[in-house]
């Protein structure tokens, strides 16, 4: 079903160093299954593009349809958002049952 890894960017327009934490995480309990950044958003490279202290009207224009996901970060954000983050590798692991495809890295 994955020809590649998605490619997901992290942003987090108040504190960056949030949006650093993310994606290292994200790379490093699901790098067979994605790419994260979180600096210098180039709009024709993200698949997922997820806003960490946004809102609908903080929304990018991208040139290419991307989907934007925003996260709510609550007082206790490191474990809330390793929950979000093992909930979307949760997704793409199900979809991938589908045709019984494995990660794109293995």
């Amino acid at each position: 079903m994955y020809k590649r890894r998605a490619r997901v960017h992290f942003q987090h327009s108040q504190h960056p160093e949030i949006a650093q934490w993310a994606a290292e995480l994200a790379e490093q309990i699901g790098g067979d299954w994605l790419e994260a950044q979180h600096t210098d958003l180039d709009p024709t490279w993200p698949d997922l593009l997820i806003l960490l202290d946004g809102s609908p009207a903080d929304k990018p224009q991208l040139p290419r349809p991307v989907t934007i996901k925003i996260w709510e970060l609550g007082p206790d954000w490191k474990d809330g958002l390793a929950g979000k983050i093992q909930g979307m590798l949760g997704g793409l692991r199900l979809l991938a049952r589908l045709d019984q495809s494995k990660a794109p890295r293995q």
